[in-house]
């Protein structure tokens, strides 16, 4: 019965999602396609520890359709993500009690929370849900400036 709740509770999101996707801007629309599709990955999800020392004040790199997409993880919880086309934006990042790494995207029209699982590809490839990524380390990009 939890994972039916589970299931409902990240089609609710999704759907959300794609609401919001159609009455944002073209930059916030980019950073939705940072959004994983809530599934995915292995089956050894990363502890809290390992994601922390992983991502922290480092900057994730992901390959979209759109370009290249960075985000600088900050140690307080910020995350400040640009996409090469459309510029800065300002999020928030958590691990929750389940162990899944959470972000959220604020925009003017509002803000949209998602949380997946994070699995280690090894090379320095990870997967957030189905969203792979690599991580540099520092801020790579400039962009706590």
């Amino acid at each position: 019965m939890t994972n039916d709740i589970v299931s409902s509770m990240k089609t609710i999101i999704m759907t959300f999602s794609a609401i919001l996707i159609s009455a944002t801007s073209l930059q916030a629309q980019a950073f939705l396609l940072l959004v994983p599709l809530l599934a995915g990955g292995g089956d050894n999800p990363m502890k809290t520890s390992d994601i922390l020392k992983v991502i922290i004040e480092n900057t994730t790199v992901t390959e979209l359709p759109a370009g290249t997409a960075y985000a600088f993880v900050q140690a307080d919880g910020g995350l400040i993500g640009l996409e090469k086309d459309h510029g800065k934006l300002e999020g928030h990042w958590n691990v929750d009690s389940d162990g899944e790494a959470c972000i959220t995207w604020y925009y003017q029209s509002g803000s949209i929370t998602n949380c997946a699982n994070m699995f280690d590809l090894g090379d320095g490839k990870y997967q957030w849900g189905k969203l792979e990524f690599l991580v540099k380390q520092g801020d790579v990009m400039n962009l706590d400036k």
